[in-house]
């Protein structure tokens, strides 16, 4: 799979699709109402389309994006051989596999999960990419030198198990702070 071929979206084409990033108005997108601040979403044509379009996703992974992660990723493993990149909680692999087709072939990417989508497309071709497991066992299997955390689910804290293996030299976690893993002052 080419880095062109997979399906993700330049934040210009969010935009124009969406009308939202930096031409958005606040304002038009989501009331807050009353004392309890109850928030009362848009119901204008183009919100409604991006929440259509983000049923069931937690994120919109954006190509930009994706380079960026991708450009620090090979930086940070450089020319080692045994360079592995593990993304534990990795849904359907759709980040996985689109870092696979920006990295060099020497830098191994994996994803791991305890529910992987049996129609994730990891079944043909990227089997060895997505494993449906637990990150604990995922983290001894592969022995990953950086792991990402995309959106940890809510209450839950691997960092102490990333920072206590000595093959992890960093880890990456993506997603808000008081909505993903342990909620800041929580």
């Amino acid at each position: 799979m080419s880095a062109d071929s997979d399906h993700l979206l330049q934040l210009a084409e969010v935009e124009a699709m969406f009308g939202v990033g930096s031409r958005c108005v606040p304002h038009e997108h989501a009331v807050t109402v009353g004392g309890g601040g109850e928030v009362v979403p848009c119901s204008c044509g183009a919100c409604g389309a991006w929440r259509a379009f983000c049923t069931g996703r937690y994120e919109v992974w954006t190509r930009e994006w994706v380079d960026a992660l991708s450009a620090y990723l090979e930086a940070a493993i450089g020319a080692r051989a045994d360079g592995v990149v593990l993304d534990v909680g990795c849904g359907d692999g759709t980040l996985v596999r689109a870092l696979r087709a920006r990295l060099p072939q020497h830098v191994r990417v994996l994803g791991a999960d305890t529910a992987v989508p049996r129609d994730c497309g990891h079944h043909s071709g990227d089997a060895a990419l997505v494993h449906r497991m637990d990150a604990h066992v995922a983290m001894l299997m592969f022995r990953p030198t950086i792991v990402l955390s995309t959106w940890m689910p809510l209450g839950v804290n691997w960092t102490p198990l990333f920072r206590s293996l000595r093959c992890v030299e960093q880890y990456i976690l993506v997603g808000h702070a008081d909505m993903a893993g342990v909620p800041a002052g929580g």
